[in-house]
């Protein structure tokens, strides 16, 4: 193989054309051999011997060790026309062995099946590891999301310090700017001072004067609204207490309601416990009903056999009739055409003689008229000799046909009279078996109705007899989580209760904030007055006199506006104070609110399913009557049916006693000669009004019906002879 190889790669390269001048002879041997696959690469795609080898020698299963490309010389370093093709004229691989031995691998497969094995092993190994890491994994999930959550709230609560912070800033922002007002205020008045202008003259005061009013307009702005806030919650306080006065009479209701709620459920238990005991007995009954069903089921299923086996033997009459039927109709069509063909016969005979007379005629004319040439005499007679025999012949021929004709009418007439009165004996045991079937099936079907019911009553009785201790339970069960609802609807009443004394105290405790806040604008606005008087007095002494003037030093002026500013600020604090305090006491009666209002609707949930359930019990009471009812109809019923078959079966025992009797009747009869059909029509025709017949019956009437006689082979030749002379005529 490796000879064959290399022969094809030296027919391959002594293909190739010569090398171009372009390249380069200093070159290596890799690039000029990178040259060669580039062209050849081209033409193995089309060669299927070479794709062959090349996905042999890709090593996709491990089979092959060593590189496929066999190595090229030197001096075959030359390009491949494209327009040229290549032919592989090696013989194609033996085996898989041989290909892998070519291509310089080998493969040993016990090793290989080995390092599967072992590769499965690891792969087992680490499917395992990696299933016991699986918990620890979800376990770092949970402490991560854990870990995030707690991150969130932590977020959020650095929101709100953010916020917190940033009302703050802004606050001290607005006190660092009033500070700066007053202390620019100041430094103007102490220049106006040093420079000697008066109180009246001075800026600096009218725009102190005209700062503190603004402050004291919006102190008193902030109060007024206060004191609206004040007012609402007072509103709110004494609605809340109303509610929450309603609030305990519903509880009180709802107490009560659910004391009466265990009264239902005890009194529900105590027919539960009747129930199941009626539901035992009732058990018991259907029990013995079942018993009693299946042996009727019995009972009727051989009664339905035996109907179905007489279904069949009637059908398969019926079979026979319409067989016999369609041959008298076929019988009937070819005595219609024989009978035209008669008639058409007699026609032409009537118009043949005529002619045939005159034909005569004319001959006999025409040999007197011979017979006056003294000539030809003797040739006219012998010819009127031959004639006449030959009419003669013709004469006697027609008269066996219509004879033959004749004979046959008079045997087909006789034939007709026979088939009628046989098809009208075959019509009356039609109707008779016709009525016998569709009372049969009047009969099956009833039988089945009746059937298909009691199965549903059965059904439906299961059903109920299976659903009612569920239901029973059902209610139960909705009972008891009427009282935990009840029970958690006090709870929560208790807690709403609790929370509204809260918001009681929260209030109080704000109203006590609020006077203090008042008291406290209060002082500031007697501070105000108190320096708004000073002014006055200053501006007063400077006008009567500078010696009545009361003159102060700066720090005790910068003291003063520091308990001013302070005074303001403490005001705002509290204020801001009051109006959190106010935010926070309407998000609890917001929330209590909400609380009251789902048990509020709980509570009429809970009324709704105590209402439900009262009515699932009364109806499965109201249901288990009616399934007692329904039973005790149903035995009766049973009784009633067992009685009806009992009288059938000593009917069906009397009518099998009559029906021996018909037939040994019949068959002494047919001892005696007499013919059976005519027994059967006698039999049929005249019924015994007080006489119950069956299916044997009927089915022996029909069975014992007179052989059918064989068609004659005489008719049949008159026939053929008749249509041989029509087409001879014609």
């Amino acid at each position: 193989m490796e000879e064959t190889i290399n022969q094809q790669e030296n027919v391959s390269i002594e293909s190739l054309p010569s090398p171009s001048p372009s390249l380069d002879p200093n070159k290596g041997n890799s690039e000029a051999l990178d040259g060669v696959r580039e062209t050849i690469d081209p033409l193995n795609t089309n060669n299927g011997l070479n794709s062959t080898h090349q996905d042999l020698s890709t090593n996709k299963h491990g089979y092959c060790s060593q590189s496929s490309e066999p190595e090229l010389p030197d001096s075959s370093t030359k390009l491949i026309d494209p327009n040229r093709s290549l032919i592989d004229t090696a013989a194609p691989f033996q085996s898989v062995k041989a290909a892998v031995n070519m291509f310089g691998g080998n493969v040993d497969w016990k090793t290989q099946r080995a390092l599967t094995k072992e590769r499965n092993k690891n792969f087992e190994l680490e499917l395992e590891k990696a299933e016991q890491e699986v918990p620890l994994y979800l376990k770092q999930v949970e402490e991560a999301e854990d870990a995030k959550s707690r991150v969130l709230q932590e977020l959020e609560m650095t929101k709100k310090q953010l916020e917190e912070l940033k009302l703050e800033l802004e606050k001290a922002q607005i006190e660092e700017s009033q500070a700066q007002q007053d202390s620019e205020l100041a430094q103007l008045r102490v220049k106006e001072i040093e420079q000697g202008i008066s109180d009246e003259d001075s800026v600096a005061a009218k725009e102190l004067v005209q700062v503190a009013r603004n402050r004291y307009l919006e102190a008193d702005n902030e109060l007024k609204s206060l004191e609206a806030v004040l007012s609402t919650l007072r509103r709110e306080c004494d609605q809340l207490i109303k509610e929450k006065d309603v609030a305990a009479k519903k509880a009180e209701e709802a107490v009560l309601a659910s004391k009466e709620v265990e009264k239902t459920v005890d009194k529900l238990t105590i027919e539960l416990i009747s129930a199941k005991e009626a539901v035992e007995s009732a058990n018991a009954s259907h029990l013995k009903a079942e018993e009693q069903r299946l042996d009727a089921v019995m009972e009727r299923e051989q009664e339905t056999h035996n109907w179905e086996k007489q279904m069949k033997q009637s059908q398969e009459k019926l079979h026979s009739l319409e067989e016999k039927l369609s041959v008298v109709n076929d019988l009937k069509l070819k005595l219609d055409s024989e009978s035209t063909l008669l008639s058409s016969l007699k026609w032409e005979l009537a118009a043949y003689v005529p002619t045939k007379l005159s034909q005569e005629a004319e001959i006999v004319q025409e040999e007197k008229q011979k017979l006056a040439q003294p000539e030809t005499e003797e040739a006219v007679l012998t010819a009127a000799k031959n004639e006449l025999e030959e009419v003669k012949a013709s004469i006697q021929k027609a008269k066996d046909e219509v004879n033959c004709l004749r004979i046959a009418a008079y045997s087909l007439k006789s034939e007709l009279e026979k088939e009628t009165s046989s098809l009208a004996s075959l019509k009356e045991k039609e109707k008779m078996s016709v009525m016998t079937i569709s009372s049969l099936q009047a009969n099956l079907e009833m039988n089945q109705d009746e059937q298909e019911e009691v199965h549903a009553k059965q059904k439906t009785s299961h059903e109920e007899m299976r659903d009612l201790p569920y239901e029973l339970l059902d209610k139960t069960e909705e009972a008891d989580q009427a009282k935990s609802k009840a029970n958690s609807a006090s709870q929560e009443l208790i807690r709403a209760t609790e929370e509204l004394e809260l918001a009681k105290t929260s209030a109080s405790a704000m109203e006590l904030r609020l006077q203090a806040v008042l008291k406290e604008i209060e002082a500031a606005k007697a501070s105000e007055k108190l320096s708004l008087d000073a002014i006055k007095a200053v501006q007063e002494s400077e006008q009567v006199s500078y010696e009545d003037v009361m003159t102060i030093h700066l720090e005790e002026y910068y003291a003063l506006s520091k308990r001013a500013n302070e005074a303001e600020r403490f005001a705002n604090e509290m204020v801001i104070a009051a109006v959190d305090l106010i935010k926070d006491a309407k998000k609890t009666e917001s929330m209590s609110r909400e609380k009251l209002e789902a048990s509020y609707k709980e509570i009429k949930e809970r009324k709704e399913a105590l209402r439900d359930a009262t009515e699932k019990a009364e109806k499965a009471i109201k249901g288990k009557l009616n399934m007692e009812q329904e039973l005790r109809e149903w035995r009766t019923e049973n009784e009633q049916r067992r009685k009806a078959n009992e009288a059938t079966a000593s009917s069906k025992g009397q009518s099998m006693s009559v029906r021996h009797y018909w037939k040994s009747f019949d068959d002494s009869r047919d001892i005696n000669g007499s013919d059976p059909a005519s027994i059967a029509l006698r039999v049929n025709s005249t019924p015994n009004p007080n006489r119950c017949y069956s299916v044997s019956e009927v089915d022996a009437s029909v069975t014992e019906e007179r052989p059918r006689r064989k068609k004659s082979f005489f008719p049949r030749i008159i026939m053929f002879l008749a249509r041989k002379r029509a087409q001879s005529l014609n």
